[in-house]
């Protein structure tokens, strides 16, 4: 293929920085961050609510 090697499991293609060798990016899928962020929010409401 040309260009580029491009994976899933490669983020730095999603924030534009390259990333460094040997060095996992901690940051996991941006839908699934933001999908827990909102349980647990809807979660602190509920809990505040009752």
């Amino acid at each position: 293929p040309i260009g580029p090697n491009v994976t899933d499991s490669d983020m730095s293609h999603y924030f534009g920085h390259d990333s460094q060798p040997n060095f996992e990016v901690p940051t996991a899928n941006p839908l699934l961050i933001i999908g827990m962020l909102g349980l647990a929010g809807v979660m602190g409401l509920r809990r505040e609510q009752e």
